[in-house]
Protein backbone atom coordinates (compact mmCIF):
# COMPACT_ATOMS: atom_id res chain seq x y z
CA UNK A 1 0.00 0.00 0.00
CA UNK A 2 2.68 1.94 0.68
CA UNK A 3 4.76 1.29 -2.21
CA UNK A 4 1.20 2.63 -4.04
CA UNK A 5 1.53 5.69 -2.95
CA UNK A 6 4.60 6.15 -2.75
CA UNK A 7 4.96 5.99 -6.79
CA UNK A 8 1.44 7.47 -7.06
CA UNK A 9 3.34 10.72 -5.77
CA UNK A 10 6.60 10.48 -7.83
CA UNK A 11 4.29 10.02 -10.85
CA UNK A 12 2.37 13.31 -10.34
CA UNK A 13 5.89 14.66 -9.13
CA UNK A 14 7.24 13.87 -12.76
CA UNK A 15 3.92 15.01 -14.12
CA UNK A 16 3.80 18.59 -12.52
CA UNK A 17 7.40 18.85 -13.79
CA UNK A 18 6.15 18.86 -17.29
CA UNK A 19 2.93 20.49 -16.72
CA UNK A 20 2.75 23.98 -18.86
CA UNK A 21 -0.55 25.48 -18.27
CA UNK A 22 0.84 27.29 -15.41
CA UNK A 23 3.69 29.37 -15.71
CA UNK A 24 3.63 31.99 -12.41
CA UNK A 25 5.60 31.40 -9.71
CA UNK A 26 2.53 30.09 -7.57
CA UNK A 27 -0.61 28.41 -8.14
CA UNK A 28 -3.60 30.46 -8.69
CA UNK A 29 -5.75 28.89 -6.15
CA UNK A 30 -8.51 31.00 -7.17
CA UNK A 31 -10.42 28.48 -8.87
CA UNK A 32 -8.85 25.67 -6.67
CA UNK A 33 -11.63 23.48 -4.89
CA UNK A 34 -9.01 22.88 -2.01
CA UNK A 35 -5.12 23.07 -1.88
CA UNK A 36 -3.13 21.30 0.49
CA UNK A 37 0.90 21.86 0.99
CA UNK A 38 3.05 18.22 1.31
CA UNK A 39 6.34 17.63 2.29
CA UNK A 40 8.27 13.95 1.13
CA UNK A 41 11.57 12.61 1.84
CA UNK A 42 13.14 10.87 -1.33
CA UNK A 43 15.81 8.61 -0.46
CA UNK A 44 18.48 7.57 -3.81
CA UNK A 45 19.68 5.02 -1.36
CA UNK A 46 16.61 2.96 0.19
CA UNK A 47 17.04 -0.87 -1.57
CA UNK A 48 13.04 -1.41 -1.00
CA UNK A 49 12.50 1.70 -2.32
CA UNK A 50 11.48 2.49 -6.08
CA UNK A 51 14.38 4.23 -6.83
CA UNK A 52 17.12 2.18 -6.37
CA UNK A 53 20.41 4.18 -6.51
CA UNK A 54 20.94 8.03 -6.95
CA UNK A 55 21.31 8.27 -10.63
CA UNK A 56 23.92 10.21 -12.33
CA UNK A 57 21.62 12.96 -13.39
CA UNK A 58 20.16 12.96 -10.10
CA UNK A 59 23.79 13.87 -8.79
CA UNK A 60 24.78 16.28 -11.04
CA UNK A 61 21.39 18.18 -10.24
CA UNK A 62 22.26 17.55 -6.38
CA UNK A 63 26.20 18.67 -6.92
CA UNK A 64 24.48 21.80 -8.77
CA UNK A 65 22.54 22.80 -6.09
CA UNK A 66 25.08 22.60 -3.71
CA UNK A 67 27.67 24.33 -5.76
CA UNK A 68 25.26 27.59 -6.30
CA UNK A 69 24.20 27.42 -2.89
CA UNK A 70 27.82 27.58 -1.58
CA UNK A 71 29.08 30.29 -4.44
CA UNK A 72 26.21 31.86 -3.42
CA UNK A 73 24.89 32.04 -6.91
CA UNK A 74 21.67 30.75 -5.42
CA UNK A 75 19.73 31.78 -2.49
CA UNK A 76 19.28 29.38 0.36
CA UNK A 77 16.71 29.38 3.09
CA UNK A 78 16.92 28.12 6.71
CA UNK A 79 15.31 24.68 7.20
CA UNK A 80 12.98 25.70 10.19
CA UNK A 81 13.01 29.39 9.76
CA UNK A 82 12.48 29.96 6.45
CA UNK A 83 14.68 32.97 6.70
CA UNK A 84 16.94 33.91 3.69
CA UNK A 85 20.80 32.90 4.99
CA UNK A 86 23.60 34.95 5.05
CA UNK A 87 27.20 34.27 3.38
CA UNK A 88 28.31 33.28 7.73
CA UNK A 89 25.39 30.78 7.66
CA UNK A 90 25.82 29.40 4.03
CA UNK A 91 29.98 28.80 4.87
CA UNK A 92 28.95 27.32 8.21
CA UNK A 93 26.96 24.50 6.12
CA UNK A 94 29.67 23.94 4.28
CA UNK A 95 32.74 24.19 5.99
CA UNK A 96 31.69 24.31 9.88
CA UNK A 97 33.75 24.75 12.41
CA UNK A 98 33.97 22.17 15.29
CA UNK A 99 35.74 21.92 18.78
CA UNK A 100 37.15 18.63 19.63
CA UNK A 101 38.82 18.20 23.28
CA UNK A 102 42.48 17.83 23.29
CA UNK A 103 43.65 15.22 25.67
CA UNK A 104 47.65 15.22 27.49
CA UNK A 105 49.44 12.44 25.66
CA UNK A 106 51.49 11.72 29.10
CA UNK A 107 48.63 12.05 31.44
CA UNK A 108 45.75 11.45 29.69
CA UNK A 109 43.80 14.15 30.84
CA UNK A 110 42.06 16.67 29.53
CA UNK A 111 43.84 19.65 28.31
CA UNK A 112 41.41 21.86 26.66
CA UNK A 113 39.48 22.04 23.17
CA UNK A 114 40.67 22.89 19.76
CA UNK A 115 38.99 24.40 16.77
CA UNK A 116 38.53 22.49 13.99
CA UNK A 117 37.67 23.36 10.79
CA UNK A 118 35.75 20.32 8.62
CA UNK A 119 34.10 20.08 5.02
CA UNK A 120 30.49 19.10 4.45
CA UNK A 121 30.74 15.42 3.45
CA UNK A 122 29.00 15.34 -0.47
CA UNK A 123 28.64 11.91 -0.89
CA UNK A 124 26.87 11.58 2.25
CA UNK A 125 24.28 14.15 1.35
CA UNK A 126 22.33 11.54 -1.28
CA UNK A 127 18.27 12.49 -0.14
CA UNK A 128 16.37 15.06 -0.92
CA UNK A 129 13.08 16.34 0.92
CA UNK A 130 10.76 17.97 -1.60
CA UNK A 131 8.05 20.45 -0.88
CA UNK A 132 5.26 20.67 -3.05
CA UNK A 133 1.66 22.37 -3.40
CA UNK A 134 -1.45 20.42 -4.32
CA UNK A 135 -4.68 21.61 -5.81
CA UNK A 136 -7.98 20.50 -6.66
CA UNK A 137 -9.21 22.56 -9.88
CA UNK A 138 -12.75 22.81 -9.96
CA UNK A 139 -12.60 24.67 -14.01
CA UNK A 140 -10.45 21.97 -15.45
CA UNK A 141 -11.44 19.18 -12.86
CA UNK A 142 -7.22 18.19 -12.31
CA UNK A 143 -5.44 17.29 -9.59
CA UNK A 144 -2.43 19.47 -10.05
CA UNK A 145 0.71 20.06 -8.02
CA UNK A 146 3.86 22.30 -8.12
CA UNK A 147 7.21 21.77 -6.81
CA UNK A 148 8.17 24.58 -4.16
CA UNK A 149 11.30 23.81 -2.67
CA UNK A 150 14.00 21.63 -2.34
CA UNK A 151 16.29 20.49 0.40
CA UNK A 152 19.48 18.43 -0.10
CA UNK A 153 19.76 16.09 3.01
CA UNK A 154 22.94 14.50 4.82
CA UNK A 155 23.14 11.62 6.08
CA UNK A 156 24.60 11.19 9.69
CA UNK A 157 26.56 8.22 10.93
CA UNK A 158 27.56 7.19 14.69
CA UNK A 159 31.06 7.26 15.35
CA UNK A 160 31.63 3.38 13.78
CA UNK A 161 30.99 5.25 10.14
CA UNK A 162 28.06 2.71 9.54
CA UNK A 163 25.49 2.96 11.81
CA UNK A 164 23.37 5.24 10.65
CA UNK A 165 22.36 7.83 12.95
CA UNK A 166 19.67 10.03 10.99
CA UNK A 167 19.32 12.40 8.23
CA UNK A 168 20.14 16.56 8.58
CA UNK A 169 18.36 18.61 6.20
CA UNK A 170 20.93 21.45 5.54
CA UNK A 171 18.94 24.15 3.88
CA UNK A 172 15.63 24.89 1.71
CA UNK A 173 15.92 26.26 -1.95
CA UNK A 174 12.70 27.81 -2.46
CA UNK A 175 10.96 28.42 -6.29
Amino acid sequence: MIKNIFILCLLSLMVSCTETSNTNSTIDKSSAEWAIESNIKIDFTNPNSEIKVLKPSQKQMMDYILDAVETEAMKAYNYDTEELLNTKEIKQIFTPIDSVIVYDPDTGYEMGEKAVQNKLNRPAVNKFRVKQEWYWDEQTHQLSSKVTGLAPMETIYNEDGKTVRGDLALFWVLF
